[in-house]
């Protein structure tokens, strides 16, 4: 990847601009070995691709008050394939009559972002932000599924597709604050929430319809509270997030593979008692919560993952 950009920044009292261009060159090789069933040989094959993006943004910050700021932007960004995805390759299984397939004619994602936002700085520290955004992509990208031939001569390939267009349009509301102002030892004490809501919508590759964009969930929740005094800093911390899909079915939506929806809670805690040494533990996965992969419907289970509890305890040398 080469990239250039030229920037330009301003100021007039409490409005700021930061303007820019930026022009990517990517190019790629890619070489993999693909079964011919004909010859029963392996055949090499190579793909070279080449291509260049203009991304420009515009970025305003406007200072209401000492303590209050809005800013506003315009942006573009640039979300290349995984190099695996487009590498010329084709993975069969012969017992369960699945492959996976390369794709080299996949595009990057191109992005237009549009983006507000406010924030009120409170006094001694903390903050409390409320953010709206607006996402218009080209390209996007899909793993999908098709099933080729019928019987048990059939077989199931799964490929990465590019659908032509799709929006993802958010709200995200942000608390910190810590409590100095309290007795202590309680000054030490913290929050931390955050809540994204985010509704997204895509077109399928070869025109099957629309759905959610892949890996995007509806509803995100982040809340921590921690304790920060004397060189003890702990921090107990839960993430909840809806579910959403990964994978679209060609043939039928009824199998469309989604992530159910998991929470998690996490606790660190770490001590300092010397300028160099410190000693730290960390538990994650508290409530020992399942991952749920499901085609369609929540009871067509397509794979089910407990981990169970991680648990790490060291000490820490800097110097």
């Amino acid at each position: 990847i080469h990239a250039a950009y030229v920037r330009l920044d301003a100021r007039w009292e409490q409005l700021s601009f930061v303007g820019g261009l930026r022009y990517e060159r990517t190019k790629t090789d890619g070489e993999a070995f693909r079964f011919d069933v004909d010859t029963n040989r392996g055949v090499l094959q190579n793909v070279d691709r080449s291509y260049g993006e203009l991304l420009p943004s515009l970025h305003f910050r406007y200072e209401l008050t000492p303590d209050s700021i809005l800013r506003w932007s315009y942006s573009t960004g640039l979300s290349r394939p995984h190099y695996p995805d487009t590498v010329p390759r084709l993975v069969i299984s012969d017992e369960d009559r699945e492959a996976e397939a390369g794709n080299p004619d996949l595009k990057a994602t191109y992005s237009h972002n549009l983006d507000v936002s406010w924030e009120r700085y409170l006094r001694p520290l903390g903050l409390i932000s409320v953010a709206a955004f607006h996402k218009r992509l080209q390209d996007p990208i899909f793993i999908g599924t098709s099933t080729i031939g019928s019987g048990v001569e059939s077989l199931r390939i799964t490929r990465p597709e590019n659908g032509d267009s799709g929006e993802i349009t958010g709200l995200e509301l942000a608390w910190q604050q810590t409590f100095d102002q309290l007795p202590a030892p309680f000054d030490g004490l913290g929050v931390y929430a955050n809540y994204t809501w985010a509704d997204s919508e895509a077109d399928l590759p070869f025109g099957i319809g629309k759905t959610e964009l892949p890996g995007t969930s509806r509803h995100n929740v982040n809340f921590a509270v921690f304790y920060e005094k004397h060189g003890l800093n702990t921090r107990l911390a839960y993430n909840s997030r809806s579910a959403f899909i990964q994978e679209f079915d060609a043939a039928d939506r009824g199998l469309d593979v989604y992530w159910d929806r998991r929470e998690l809670l996490d606790f660190t805690a770490s001590y300092q008692f010397t300028s160099q040494w410190t000693a730290f533990a960390e538990i994650n996965n508290l409530t020992d919560t399942k991952q749920r992969r499901y085609q369609g419907v929540r009871n067509r289970v397509l794979e089910l993952e407990q981990f169970g509890r991680a648990w790490q305890l060291g000490l820490r040398f800097e110097y």
